[in-house]
């Protein structure tokens, strides 16, 4: 007899080289002894039409590689991660989500819902909602244009120019006013993905693109930024924080935290050198469990926290910069299952979910919460 509120856990997910499937799988043997069955099906069987689902199953939809990989990344038009994308991406996440009502008879319950999901895949309408809920975010550039763009960096204002559907800090443009950079190949025209580094067996490395300058004041760069659809103008935040001894005498940091059935589950504290542009390793940037004592860290999960009720998400890693003052701003989502995210992590992010209510009817957080308020 099992002792949650679910009796099958069903695994949405295409097994690839950088799918979160393995550390999943590692639960199987644990959540038979406790009566769960473990299902496992990838995104083409699902919308070919599975069997039956319990009444009682929870369902954890893991990204679509196959259907990135094979129809959307390198394949649409446009530069990387922009509208074609966002389309493309969370049309097929609907059509997902109809298959399984259709499996389930109308009874399957979400770590996150796919229009959920769909919503977090477009970081411009997830931004604008979570801001609508309170939620800090970094102020958005609504009507872009390049005159617009010059007379902020005349004023001093950076902006940050990303493109709504990159991930892993891929589609990303940085504009200073005494320096411009991008990660996609531009050739004076265009905006490409550029040829992936050669003899580094790191995927998540080759995935990383690294930033080039562009000259400052190329208004052709400048143009075709405004004139695509789907790019998020922000204004960046001032998050470079002194650190004694460091070369650069500061440091970038920023924390990502991790929210878990209504609970702020873990907050790292992710470091790189001051003039980086962001904490990813490709940058310089290293991680560690956040001190949590640091006020910053505790606002950051706060955020965090705040976040995943306003999109209405079980599950999700969220990124957070602090300003000078310590106030904390969400630049990021990811709501998809992390393929870091270790087996014992997984191990107690499914007891937790087991104790709790249904993870789409979002509970109160715990008066446990490692990262309580204050």
């Amino acid at each position: 007899m099992t002792d949650t509120w679910y009796d099958t856990l069903l695994l949405v997910v295409d097994d690839t080289m950088s799918s979160s499937l393995p550390p999943l799988l590692a639960q199987r043997d644990r959540m038979a002894a406790r009566g769960i069955r473990l299902r496992v099906h990838d995104y083409a069987e699902v919308l070919a039409g599975i069997p039956a689902l319990s009444d009682q199953t929870l369902a954890i939809l893991g990204f679509p590689h196959a259907f990135w990989d094979g129809h959307i990344d390198g394949v649409l038009p446009g530069p990387y991660g922009t509208t074609a994308y966002v389309q493309a991406i969370q049309g097929y996440l609907r059509q997902a989500g109809a298959a399984l009502h259709t499996a389930s008879r109308g009874t399957v319950r979400y770590l996150n819902r796919p229009e959920a999901l769909a919503l977090t895949r477009e970081k411009g309408a997830a931004q604008r909602r979570l801001a609508a809920q309170g939620v800090p975010v970094p102020e958005q550039l609504t009507d872009p244009t390049p005159d617009g763009i010059l007379a902020e960096l005349g004023r001093g204002e950076s902006l940050y120019v990303k493109a709504v559907c990159g991930s892993m800090g891929k589609g990303l443009t940085h504009l200073a006013p005494d320096r411009w950079q991008t990660n996609y190949h531009y050739d004076g025209e265009n905006l490409l993905t550029p040829a992936p580094p050669g003899g580094d067996a790191d995927w998540e490395r080759r995935e990383q693109w690294l930033f080039r300058d562009v000259e400052v004041g190329d208004k052709v760069f400048l143009d075709v930024l405004c004139d695509t659809r789907g790019f998020l103008f922000e204004r960046g935040i001032g998050n470079r924080h002194e650190a004694p001894g460091h070369p650069e005498g500061s440091e970038r940091t920023e924390f990502r935290v991790t929210v878990a059935a209504a609970e702020v589950f873990a907050v790292e504290e992710r470091n790189a050198p001051g003039n980086a542009l962001t904490t990813r390793r490709a940058d310089g940037g290293h991680s560690h469990a956040a001190d949590r004592t640091d006020p910053r860290a505790r606002a950051a999960g706060q955020a965090g926290l705040a976040a995943a009720r306003a999109l209405g998400l079980g599950y999700a890693m969220f990124d957070v910069v602090t300003d000078p003052a310590g106030a904390p701003y969400v630049v990021d989502t990811t709501a998809f299952p992390a393929t870091s995210t270790p087996t014992d992590r997984w191990t107690d992010i499914l007891d937790l979910l087991a104790t709790r209510t249904p993870p789409d009817l979002p509970a109160e957080p715990s008066p446990l919460d490692p990262w309580p308020a204050g």
